[in-house]
């Protein structure tokens, strides 16, 4: 199966609040326009992972128009490739969910069933910038559309995180190896993304043991 695609995914569901994409945040998604790719590669890294991925931090919450941000810990679990300029980068929400806090078997989503949310909130939501400068701070653009806010929990409202994900960005790239991604910890990972600028053949392997399957087209 072939595609011509800037595409997208997330993967592993993690409890409620975990972001989902797909069907979710379709219409979201395909109002971005990815970046033309600025440092091409045209194969599947032998593992399968073929992002980084850096926690919220800095100020607690991006705003939209903010065009540079303070990358936290980038997990060893992904591609562990260095930021250079031209690189692409999602911004997500991945937790932004609403709870019933009420200690009985009310919390969480309300029905007397003590798991789940009230609402997902942002979460899921996403756009994609390119890497213009690297320091301190990674600056970026276009500015940012949406807001994105990271806190911990607290005794009234839930534990809401983004994260930053480098894409890798392929010519045209032919699937050699399952496309995997880190379970999502609490901080970062639970993501796939890629942009191939011309085509994407998944040639019978999976993403996220999705066989064949058309994931995400966006663009």
């Amino acid at each position: 199966m072939t595609f011509n695609v800037c595409l997208l995914r997330a993967l592993r569901r993690a409890p409620t609040l975990l972001a989902l994409l797909g069907l979710l945040w379709m219409g979201t998604a395909s109002a971005q326009t990815c970046p033309p790719p600025g440092s091409l590669v045209d194969t599947i890294p032998p593992g399968g992972i073929i992002n980084d991925y850096y926690a919220g931090s800095g100020t607690p919450n991006l705003f939209s128009g903010a065009t540079s941000v303070t990358l936290g810990p980038r997990d060893a679990r992904g591609y562990t490739t260095t930021l250079v300029i031209g690189d692409l980068l999602m911004v997500m929400q991945m937790q932004d969910g609403v709870i019933n806090t009420s200690n009985n078997s009310n919390y969480g989503n309300g029905s007397g069933s003590g798991n789940g949310s009230t609402s997902v909130g942002q979460a899921g939501l996403y756009e994609f910038v390119r890497v213009t400068a690297v320091g301190a701070n990674v600056t970026f653009t276009p500015a940012l559309t949406n807001n994105y806010v990271n806190l911990d929990a607290t005794a009234g409202t839930a534990q809401k995180r983004y994260q930053v994900v480098r894409v890798l960005q392929f010519s045209s790239v032919t699937t050699t190896v399952a496309v995997i991604a880190p379970a999502w910890n609490g901080t970062t990972g639970g993501v796939v993304a890629m942009d191939a600028r011309d085509t994407l053949t998944l040639q019978g392997q999976t993403v996220e043991t999705q066989t064949n399957r058309a994931i995400f087209v966006a663009g």
